[in-house]
């Protein structure tokens, strides 16, 4: 007997909050299913043009487990034959070899404090494809400016759909704070709703909040003025979906070059270190 969007709301991770409430304000009203058609073919096109983000990201998360593994390889398994290869030469090694062989020893002595970190960057990366692919609305402390672009999208689409539905904005935000699955975003949602029934302009608590940016505030003025004020909220919405798309579309880019050069970095200057001896023995024992 319970009514069809609350039960949505009952099963975290099946929809997201913001499409959950557009078909729970578009309840009362004949169009219901249209507007679950119309949210769907929305989000099949958003999960089209982020699906190429995921894979990259997907990537990414493999080259670095590529990269940890690589130099844990080298570091505690050749490493120390080198090392004891070279401790039968009667010459004095490379600064560079002697750099290599003290960082295979800090390994193998320290390896639990350097867990932490090599477990840090897949974990991270993880995270952030949950999060990007809708699957976890947690936002950790260190990733909730990579989404704040995303998390205004959902806001500013879920108060036009509202004010369309002429709902008063605290409904709206009330709705939001109460049935986001986040702890951030929920005091974040309360938040803006205290800021506006102190009687501060709703615009400027939204700027004050970073959901939109400065020069926004009086375009939202100028819409709500004219009565085309849910419109103008999902333009918003949808140019900050878009930011968001190419904010990770530049990420994945640019930690995608950083992990293949470190891999690159880590591989010749082993590579090196451990050849410069044997090419001053050979000179050595050539003159």
């Amino acid at each position: 007997g319970i009514i069809f969007q609350k039960a949505l709301v009952r099963c975290p991770g099946l929809l997201r909050t913001d499409i959950v409430g557009m078909l729970d304000f578009d309840a009362d009203s004949s169009t219901t299913l249209e507007a679950i058609q119309r949210v769907f073919r929305e989000e099949q096109v958003r999960s089209l043009t982020n699906s190429y983000s995921l894979v990259r990201m997907v990537y990414l998360l493999c080259v670095c487990c590529m990269l940890i593994n690589i130099a844990t390889f080298l570091l505690v398994f050749i490493v120390p034959k080198f090392q004891e290869i070279f401790s039968s030469f009667d010459t004095e090694l490379p600064l560079l070899t002697m750099i290599a062989m003290t960082a295979a020893r800090l390994v193998v002595m320290y390896w639990p404090l350097l867990l932490v970190p090599c477990l840090l960057l897949p974990l991270g990366v993880l995270i952030y494809l949950l999060i990007q692919a809708d699957l976890l609305e947690a936002r950790p402390w260190g990733l909730r400016r990579m989404f704040r672009s995303l998390d205004a999208a959902r806001l500013l689409r879920l108060l036009g759909v509202g004010l369309n539905r002429n709902r008063p904005l605290g409904e709206v935000l009330s709705y939001y704070y109460r049935t986001v699955h986040s702890g951030y975003l929920s005091r974040l949602g309360l938040w803006i709703q205290r800021k506006i029934d102190q009687g501060q302009p709703w615009s400027h608590v939204l700027y004050r909040a970073a959901m939109i940016r400065l020069d926004e505030v009086p375009l939202l003025e100028s819409a709500e003025r004219t009565g085309n004020l849910p419109r103008t909220l999902e333009e918003i919405a949808f140019s900050k979906d878009q930011a968001q798309l190419r904010s990770n579309e530049w990420l994945s880019k640019v930690l995608f070059i950083f992990c293949v050069l470190a891999l690159a970095v880590i591989v010749g200057l082993f590579v090196v270190a451990f050849f410069l001896p044997l090419i001053k023995l050979i000179m050595e024992l050539s003159v």
